[in-house]
């Protein structure tokens, strides 16, 4: 049996609370060997470069972060700066479909 899938969708940043919460989880979830995958968009992209320790952990614990381009964009943002790969709706789209479970911060 293939272990679950659980995409995160964060577009909120609600004071940077969305993204520790986030982060927390999907640690969690990690050590119950569940597979995970980021979406960020929105307002929270805004927030990639000073939360660089939060995604640095992630990557370390093997998730799947994607930051929207088109936030990112708006926000004179790039990939370094966000510390993760930018992507499409399609991708959106792509994780959403992948994903057993979605939790979203929005």
């Amino acid at each position: 049996m293939n272990p679950p899938y659980i995409a995160f969708i964060i577009s909120s940043i609600q004071n940077n609370r969305d993204l520790v919460m986030a982060s927390t989880m999907a640690h969690a979830l990690r050590k119950l060997h569940a597979e995970i995958g980021f979406f960020i968009s929105a307002e929270a992209v805004q927030q990639l470069p000073l939360q660089q320790h939060l995604v640095s952990d992630l990557l370390s614990d093997d998730c799947d972060l994607m930051a929207c381009a088109h936030s990112a964009s708006s926000f004179n943002l790039t990939e370094q700066d966000v510390g993760m790969l930018l992507g499409s709706q399609d991708d959106h789209a792509a994780l959403i479909d992948k994903a057993s479970k979605t939790i979203a911060f929005t």
